[in-house]
């Protein structure tokens, strides 16, 4: 009786640790299981997953995220390669974490913004590349060019960057409140697909914001706008009701 006890008690454990991450494809389809993250080859990065139904193993190009543990990882395209990148916080601007070459541990920093660009944290010329990069802010820029930042603080550079973009953006809201259409929900809709998105698919991205920019203006959508929609998001199941829902108020 007690050796059935126990080796039920073992199942149970075993079920629990394999059920501890999961990984979400591009396909929208969620794995979960024990993440294993190999290491790095010269053409492709990829993890295997050990699940109560089987072992599968993906390429970074076939998963958008994954969980291990408490720690979120991302794929991000990177000088021609789909990298795993250790995400270390998550808005307009986020910083990660990867492999450089063929290193097992992640510890090359990279800037990432939402738009899709992003830039290596470099050493010697912290100064210049983060001026470049994060030109988009007077105030951050102003501040960069005073040596109020160095490159170890990083992270207070991004949440102050990161304010000043959430600052600009509800002014530029406000503004367009009087001259503008921001009612409509489309406009919400397509915020949110693009956060979804998060810079990885570039030329979808610039359709939604001209279907957007028609949208405010409160002008009709053309035809070819819509048919192009439907067209770069057929393949895409992890974003169908939102693309349907857009689709539907336009």
């Amino acid at each position: 009786m007690k050796i059935s006890l126990l080796l039920s008690l073992l199942l149970i454990s075993a079920s629990f640790i394999l059920a501890q991450d999961s990984v979400l494809l591009t396909s929208g389809k969620t794995v979960e299981g024990k993440v294993i993250i190999d290491l790095p080859e010269t053409g492709y990065e990829k993890i295997r997953v050990k699940s109560n139904d089987g072992k599968y193993s993906f390429k970074a190009h076939e998963f958008i995220s994954f969980r291990k543990g408490d720690q979120k990882y991302v794929t991000l395209k990177l000088d021609q390669k789909y990298r795993i990148m250790k995400a270390m916080n998550d808005g307009y601007l986020s910083l990660y974490y990867y492999r450089e070459g063929e290193a097992y541990d992640f510890n090359t920093k990279y800037l990432h913004k939402k738009d899709g660009t992003g830039v290596v944290v470099p050493t010697i010329t912290f100064k210049k590349v983060m001026l470049n990069f994060l030109k988009d802010c007077p105030q951050v820029v102003k501040d960069l060019d005073n040596d109020q930042y160095k490159r170890n603080d990083i992270e207070t550079l991004i949440t102050d960057y990161n304010n000043c973009i959430d600052s600009n953006t509800i002014k530029a809201k406000l503004n367009l409140k009087e001259v503008a259409n921001t009612e409509n929900p489309a406009i919400e809709l397509i915020d949110n697909l693009m956060m979804t998105l998060d810079g990885r698919n570039k030329e979808l991205i610039t359709l939604l914001k001209d279907i957007q920019t028609k949208v405010v203006q409160d002008q009709p959508v053309p035809g070819y706008l819509k048919s192009a929609l439907k067209e770069q998001t057929a393949n895409l199941e992890s974003i169908k009701s939102e693309v349907a829902a857009l689709l539907n108020s336009i």
